[in-house]
């Protein structure tokens, strides 16, 4: 009679509880698998300037005729490329929290939910505290809320599918509305990153002197051959592509803010989605334009 009520009392905890549908759960995962690589495109607009930066200074390198000084101007440009390639703190772990978040959306939305995925997120939950704690202690700007990885490292599991698929609707809803503060946070670093003057000046300076060593190289070397002057067409095409990109990621940041407060209305919601919400549709969109720039630059080198 004991286990009879017991059954009984658990049957009438699970049957209140408001488990997210498949399609609500799906929903998440695509978010998370769409955005698990959103700090790969910033980094690619200063990763191609620099690469930019280098070939457009090894035209004024050629012009120099002294052993010694040819040799200092390379190691200039040897130099200039490692700073190029970093970026400030605060950005570096913008990226990690944000690369981490969407990581761990994926794999809290997994159908495979088992006690491997358990200690995973226990692990992932982990993960994400310490670069908040990193982040809070770097930054003199708004703090992210502390214990946002908590809902998911808390996991745990229950004998009976149907109970393990409501704490999982619990920790989806609790972990998505809890980070939405931490996504409007992130994305608003990476727009004040993206829209900086410091990104558009060196944009225009690039354009500038793309030009200006060329000239000097053909003025002074006389050797305007046409595996250079392909290049020097290669380098304005791969600007331009690098400005696009820039525009595009500056989009696709907001559209990715307003995403994520779609994605919050989402697993608030009881009934079935029967289509992809438009906040959701345009950033997906976005991300596939980006993709298809990358490609194209790739493609060129």
């Amino acid at each position: 009679m004991r286990k009879i009520i017991l059954l009984l009392l658990l049957s009438a905890f699970i049957s209140g509880c408001s488990s997210l549908s498949k399609s609500q759960i799906e929903t998440v995962q695509q978010f998370g698998e769409v955005t698990s690589n959103f700090s790969a495109y910033p980094s690619a607009i200063m990763e191609e300037l620099a690469e930019i930066r280098l070939k457009r200074g090894l035209y004024y390198a050629s012009t120099l005729t002294d052993p010694m000084r040819h040799l200092d101007e390379l190691d200039s440009i040897y130099s200039q490329k490692k700073y190029d390639y970093k970026v400030s703190e605060k950005i570096d772990v913008t990226f990690r929290v944000l690369d981490k978040y969407a990581q761990s959306l994926v794999l809290l939305s997994s159908g495979d939910y088992t006690a491997n995925l358990q200690n995973n997120a226990a692990e992932f939950g982990v993960g994400m505290d310490s670069l908040v704690n990193l982040y809070n202690v770097k930054s003199n700007a708004e703090k992210l809320p502390a214990g946002i990885g908590e809902a998911l490292g808390k996991i745990v599991g229950f004998s009976g599918d149907r109970y393990i698929k409501v704490k999982q609707s619990e920790k989806i809803k609790e972990y998505v509305t809890k980070a939405d503060t931490l996504v409007l946070i992130m994305t608003s670093n990476l727009l004040e990153y993206l829209e900086s003057s410091n990104l558009e000046e060196l944009i225009s300076y690039e354009e500038k002197m793309i030009r200006r060593n060329y000239l000097t190289y053909l003025q002074l070397t006389d050797t305007g051959t046409f595996e250079s002057q392909r290049e020097y067409l290669d380098l304005k095409s791969n600007l331009d592509a690098a400005k696009d990109l820039k525009a595009l990621t500056i989009q696709s940041t907001k559209d990715l803010q307003a995403a994520h407060k779609e994605l919050v209305q989402v697993v608030q919601k009881k009934q079935k989605l029967h289509s992809t919400i438009k906040e959701l549709r345009v950033f997906y969109q976005q991300v596939a334009e980006i993709r298809e720039t990358l490609n194209a630059l790739k493609k060129d080198k």
